[in-house]
């Protein structure tokens, strides 16, 4: 294992995945309040 070569992949990922989810349901409850609102 060489640590010189090390990229943090799967963390960047991860982080990105959890990005998208996050925003994914940050959305549909937006968009259920604009519906249900008006």
């Amino acid at each position: 294992m060489e640590n010189k070569d090390f990229k943090p992949v799967g963390a960047v990922a991860f982080f990105l995945l959890m990005i998208i989810v996050f925003a994914f349901m940050w959305f549909s409850v937006y968009l259920i309040n604009l519906a249900g609102g008006r």
